[in-house]
């Protein structure tokens, strides 16, 4: 039986592996906290990066940081390999130029202060934003606006008016006063039009959003990427106890190969795959929100946020698209039957379009691993069922997981040994 193994970034964190977005961030307001004679206009040397970073660790000032996240920046600046300081030299400096003055990453990184636990991730953030701006330009007063609204779209003014001014009414309404209501003198939706219309959207924010992801890249590229391999956590049993024939990462970087070098499958790299030798240009990586997040939004708010969907992103980036073939030859292989393992992934449904044409073929078992604190906790399967209803529908999960007709199974992790 041929096996596919599709894989997300809850793969590369059992692993120990700091992939979270949160990580990330961690390590923007690390890298930014260190300075070059006072200031931090431009990158500094290895060694005086390495020096500050014992005095802040010596000093308590890194508790902010996952302890993954000055690890790994750690090893790589303690790294005797010459490739790895060649690499981090090189990107230093492009990096600190990147993240510095990124609206997303500011607004990013005050949602996290704000929500603590509860918040999420970025595309959730992203499509968040766009849709705040999708309903003020439909309702210029936005009379339907709830208190929590209000909140949030004085964040949003607070980073992206700092780049991108409005008029005064746009301010005065993020900042509604209690005791008089705002005097509009002309409508949001006019001032959207004449004055930055959607070319707000597709130019600044995506210019923004370009930076990041190509941050995000030298991040997981050089700082994880050049994490050793013994300190990549253990082989995972549940991987290395099958032969997997194909292998499908939403993943942004090279774990599998890196760690099970004893397979040899063929893998696509739906959403692209870290690189430190490329640019804000070359760069592949997709990042980005579900096709019907804005469904409802007005056409020319449609066409302009058309960059930051995942659908859009592959195609005109050009990322792997050889899973198609393999849904070919399953779709052509009726009689056959194939065997689905999906490790990590949350199944959200940003990936609705890709995960269910796999998980949907009756001639395919799926097989979904979900983590468990002990032997009687189910949190993690109970999301996964409520995600799966997004991507398959309520029927065809409740046909596909009992009766003679099942073919999707939930399996619980065993536990890791030490």
């Amino acid at each position: 039986m041929e096996k596919i193994l599709i894989i997300g970034n809850g793969f590369d964190l059992a692993h120990g592996l700091p992939t979270k977005y949160e990580h990330f961030l961690d390590f923007c307001r690390l890298y930014l906290g260190f300075t070059r004679n006072g200031t931090r206009t431009t990158a500094i040397t290895e060694e005086s990066m390495r020096q500050q970073l014992d005095r802040k660790a010596n000093a308590g000032d890194l508790d902010h940081v996952h302890s993954a996240v000055t690890a790994a920046l750690s090893d790589v600046l303690t790294d005797n390999r010459t490739a790895t300081h060649t690499a981090f030299a090189k990107v230093s400096a492009e990096f600190l130029q990147l993240v510095k003055d990124n609206s997303w990453i500011a607004y990013f990184q005050k949602r996290r202060r704000r929500l603590g636990g509860n918040w999420i991730d970025f595309e959730t953030e992203i499509s968040r934003v766009l849709a705040a701006f999708s309903d003020a330009s439909q309702d210029p007063l936005l009379t339907d606006n709830t208190e929590e609204n209000r909140l949030a779209a004085s964040e949003l003014y607070d980073h992206f008016s700092q780049n991108y001014p409005a008029p005064d009414f746009f301010y005065r309404y993020y900042f509604p006063s209690n005791t008089r209501q705002p005097v509009f003198s002309s409508s949001f939706e006019n001032w959207w039009k004449k004055n930055r219309g959607t070319g707000f959207v597709s130019e600044e924010l995506i210019a923004h959003l370009n930076d990041l992801i190509r941050a995000l890249e030298i991040y997981l590229s050089v700082i994880v990427g050049n994490i050793r391999k013994e300190d990549a956590g253990n082989q995972i049993p549940e991987i290395t106890e099958h032969n997997f024939n194909y292998v499908l990462s939403f993943n942004y970087t090279s774990t599998f190969r890196k760690i099970y070098k004893k397979q040899y499958p063929q893998i696509c790299f739906i959403h692209g795959r870290a690189e430190t030798d490329k640019n804000e240009k070359t760069c592949n990586l997709v990042l980005g929100i579900h096709e019907n997040s804005l469904a409802d939004a007005p056409p020319e708010i449609g066409d302009a946020v058309l960059p930051f969907q995942k659908f859009y992103q592959r195609i005109y980036k050009g990322t792997d698209d050889n899973y198609l073939d393999w849904l070919d030859y399953i779709h052509s292989m009726k009689e056959r039957q194939f065997e689905l393992h999906i490790f990590g992934h949350s199944l959200d449904i940003t990936d609705k379009e890709v995960l269910e044409k796999f998980i949907l073929n009756d001639n395919v078992h799926t097989k979904i691993y979900y983590y468990r604190e002990d032997e009687n906790d189910k949190t993690e399967m109970g999301r996964q069922i409520r995600n799966l209803i997004h991507i398959i529908g309520r029927d065809q999960l409740i046909r596909k997981t009992g009766g003679s007709s099942r073919t999707i199974e939930f399996i619980p992790l065993k536990p890791q040994k030490a």
